[in-house]
């Protein structure tokens, strides 16, 4: 059997070994050589990537200057060594030089140059610069009117966006023109102006920080031009400080700025990712100065700010104007507190405020967000003297030199002519609470306001103080002002009413009268000084009344020229001085009389005024006061047009007088010369009766200076007044106490 098999057996072991199907293995050798493709595609990059892509500055060079715009080298001018590009995780560009020209209108000066420069971009930024030009190109292309619409559209040239910019060194040239373009405005929209462009935005940087650098900046429409330097000083212990100097004018006044940070500080950072840098600045725009101490996150921005500042000036005003923040014309000012900014609110908290003899502190919060920058907070003060705050409206300041306060009435006008700074009014709105414990009002009152409450307000131009609460003398005062300044004239008007306020507290007056008339004789002299002297004051009473005022112009002068509206007032539970009747009525035996016995109080048994104004004519429609003794009331007018005064004082005495001079006192002139006489047709009648008379019997001269009185005028005058009294005097005092 084996011989049978053997030969089949030989035959299988002779036969050639299967072969593999065809085709199964060139997948295997696709895959080595995709493998090693990929290997070694992997490894150029690598290479590349590690070799910092040293043929790719021409192509980063065009790609940088299509983003931007503007032509960008990232070499000096035939040298290719020293730059290095790294493409993972975005555009990484490590270069000895960068340079990006100025725009076509300022071509000649380059807009930054640096040195040292290590630059990060991301890929999605970069996309949208390059759209953004494609976009802008084809706007061009097409008919001016789409290139306009397009501006508009957006409101303001896309900015570019950087990650981050790192530079040892650094020269910036930063212009703006009048018309808007601006060397730091990138792409089409800093090369040429139209009607609609807005602003001209800075390009938006993740993190921006120079050791060492010069910028000029040169703004035509803000009449700006600053140059400042910066350097970082290396110190012992490897610690280093960045010192920055800046020179220049703001509206045609010297600026001054120098800045000190401990370590390199970040111009620009994202907020809340970048250490706070302690760093301290002094600066001065005019006469305002500022000094600061504490940290900050971002200098270009600002963001993180936080510590404490010194502010100073000439005024509240001169004070606001850099920042645009408006605030009124005072005198000298100065504010110490904390400073804080997060994004675009600031935050003050002002411990200690002055100005002149003002003690103030608030907390306030600035807003720049808005299209309008709002101002909130809560103004408090120990005390505020009127007088400090009288430039606002044109006056001189309680300082101000007499020099000065000449000058102001050199043209014999006593109001302020100064124009209001209406525009300022429009750059900002607020809202803020006051609550000043006490409000000086002046040498003429005796008493403060105490305290004062107020609600202020401005928005779009017009200022409302509001919910006015204040107290003075028992006495309780409230209403509100408002000044429009939303149009070319100024549109003011007031609208108060007090109650209750004595006038023997609130006014200072001298006293009318002594107990004893003067003598001679030193034992007389003992005599009254031994006994005590009664002291009455000239007027006393409660005041009431109301005023609705309204009046337009660029200036107080101007809106006082053109009232219109009304004033009254009422007093109740009131006394004037005996003497004081006597003088009015020139009855010269009651005048000796008061002298000898000594003054009191004449109770009045009626004293309203009631006044219109008319074109800045203030006419007393009634004005009376009724005593007793005697009747007293004012005619004439007052013109705050023309700052002259035509008044006059009439007297009616209820009693006989064996020796009176009664004739009307006239006050007329200007504010600024203001003259008081006597009316001299009733005194030449009374002496020429009594010449003739004298040359019949010398003793019947005395009998034209005999006055039996004037009832019968007193009498309607006093009706006049207590019909007033009942309706017009109680309407104002029921009013007050609303």
């Amino acid at each position: 059997m084996n011989a049978v098999f053997e030969p089949v057996l030989s035959d299988a072991q002779a036969e050639p070994p299967l072969a593999p199907p065809p085709g199964r293995g060139r997948p295997r050798r696709r895959l080595v050589a995709v493998a090693a493709t990929l290997v070694v595609v992997g490894g150029a990059l690598a290479a590349c990537e590690y070799l910092g892509w040293p043929f790719l500055a021409g192509p980063a060079e065009r790609l940088l200057s299509q983003a931007t715009g503007r032509d960008v080298a990232l070499r000096n001018p035939g040298e290719s060594s020293g730059l290095r590009i790294h493409l993972l995780g975005g555009l990484h560009i490590a270069a000895p030089v960068v340079t990006v020209a100025g725009p076509d209108w300022r071509a000649a000066t380059p807009t930054l140059h640096a040195q040292g420069v290590r630059l990060h971009m991301r890929y999605a930024d970069l996309w949208a610069a390059w759209r953004s030009s494609r976009q802008e190109d084809a706007a061009a292309a097409g008919s001016p009117a789409s290139a306009a619409a397009s501006s508009a559209a957006t409101g303001r040239a896309p900015a570019l966006r950087i990650r981050s910019l790192v530079a040892d060194r650094l020269e910036a040239d930063l212009f703006r023109q009048p018309d808007g373009r601006a060397t730091w405005q990138l792409g089409k929209a800093g090369q040429s102006a139209s009607p609609g462009a807005g602003p001209a935005t800075l390009p938006e940087f993740g993190y921006l920080a120079v050791r060492s650098g010069d910028l000029h900046y040169r703004d035509a429409g803000r009449e700006l031009a600053v140059d400042s330097h910066l350097q970082l000083v290396e110190g012992g212990g490897g610690r280093s400080r960045l010192v920055a100097q800046a020179e220049g004018r703001y509206r045609k006044q010297p600026l001054t700025l120098e800045l000190v940070s401990n370590g390199v500080l970040p111009w620009v950072a994202p907020r809340g990712d970048a250490p706070a840098v302690q760093m301290s600045m002094k600066g001065q725009v005019g006469g305002a100065r500022l000094s600061f101490e504490g940290t900050v996150t971002s200098a270009l921005t600002l963001d993180g700010l936080s510590g404490r500042f010194d502010l100073s000036g000439p005024s509240m005003a001169a004070v606001g104007a850099p920042v645009g923040v408006t605030l009124p014309t005072t005198g000298a000012f100065r504010a110490t507190g904390t400073l804080n900014k997060q994004g675009d609110v600031w935050q003050a908290a002002v411990t200690r405020g002055t100005v002149g003899n003002s003690k103030l502190s608030g907390d306030f919060r600035y807003d720049i967000s808005p299209r309008v920058p709002m101002l909130t907070g809560h103004l408090r003060g120990q005390v505020l003297d009127l007088a400090d705050l009288a430039p606002s409206v044109g006056a001189p300041a309680p300082q101000a030199g007499e020099a000065s306060k000449a000058a102001a009435r050199a043209d014999g006008k006593v109001l302020p002519t100064r124009e209001f700074d209406l525009p300022s009014m429009r750059a900002m709105d607020a809202d803020v609470e006051v609550d000043i414990a006490e409000v000086d009002l002046g040498s003429a009152f005796s008493e403060p306001l105490r305290p004062l409450r107020a609600r202020i307000e401005l928005d779009e131009g017009r200022l409302t103080i509001s919910e006015i609460d204040a107290r003075a003398a028992a006495g309780h005062l409230m209403g509100s002002l408002v000044l429009d300044g939303s149009g070319e004239r100024a549109a003011w008007r007031v609208d108060l009413a007090w109650d209750g306020v004595r006038l023997e507290r609130w006014l200072k007056q001298d006293d009318a009268g002594t107990s004893k008339m003067a003598a001679s004789a030193p034992a007389r002299d003992a005599a009254a000084d031994a006994q005590p002297k009664r002291q009455t004051k000239m007027l006393a009473g409660s005041l009431a009344g109301e005023a609705q005022l309204e009046g337009q112009g660029r200036s107080t002068a101007e809106i006082l020229g053109s009232l219109q509206g009304k004033v009254g007032v009422a007093l109740e539970d009131a006394s004037v001085s005996r003497l004081l009747v006597a003088k009015a009525g020139l009855d010269i035996a009651r005048i000796l009389g008061i002298y000898l016995r000594g003054d009191d109080d004449l109770p009045i048994s009626c004293a309203v005024a009631d006044m219109a104004a008319a074109q800045g004519v203030l006419k007393p429609r009634s004005a009376v006061i009724d005593t007793p003794d005697a009747t007293t009331w004012l005619i004439g007018e007052v013109s705050l047009a023309q700052e002259t005064m035509h008044l006059q004082v009439a007297v009616a005495p209820k009693k006989f007088s064996v020796a009176s001079l009664r004739t009307p006192v006239e006050v007329h002139g200007s504010f600024a010369q203001p003259q008081v006489k006597l009316s001299t047709g009733p005194i030449v009648k009374r002496v020429a009766a009594a010449a003739v008379l004298s040359v019949a019997a010398p003793v019947a001269a005395v009998l034209p200076f005999f006055d039996t009185g004037d009832a019968s005028s007193a009498k309607a005058r006093g009706e006049e007044c207590r019909k007033l009294a009942r309706g017009y005097g109680k309407r104002l005092g029921e009013k007050a106490r609303e």
